[in-house]
């Protein structure tokens, strides 16, 4: 038994060392981007929210680069109908109808 224990042993030491050193699955790279991905966005929900609450966005301010990147980027005039003013945000390339 003493002999087998000591093969036993042999064995899964080069088998867990092979595993520990060789590159992680595919699978595993794929959630580890999924979970960054997902702590970026948790990340930047705090500060989107105490905008959202705290503040009004200025007039000719764009209200996305404003609300969710913290940024005062100056609408353009764009042209537009007779009856309808039209900007864009040069930042963020949105557009807005007034």
């Amino acid at each position: 038994m003493k002999e087998y224990a000591k093969e036993y042993r042999g064995n899964l030491l080069k088998k867990l060392s092979r595993k520990k050193s060789g590159s992680k699955p595919s699978e595993v790279l794929e959630a580890e981007k999924i979970i960054a991905k997902y702590n970026e966005e948790q990340e930047k929900i705090g500060p989107q929210l105490f905008r959202l609450e705290s503040s009004e966005c200025p007039d000719s301010i764009c209200p996305q680069c404003f609300y969710l990147r913290g940024l005062n980027v100056h609408l353009k005039t764009i042209p537009g109908d007779d009856e309808i003013d039209k900007y864009q945000c040069p930042e963020c390339n949105s557009i807005y109808e007034e």
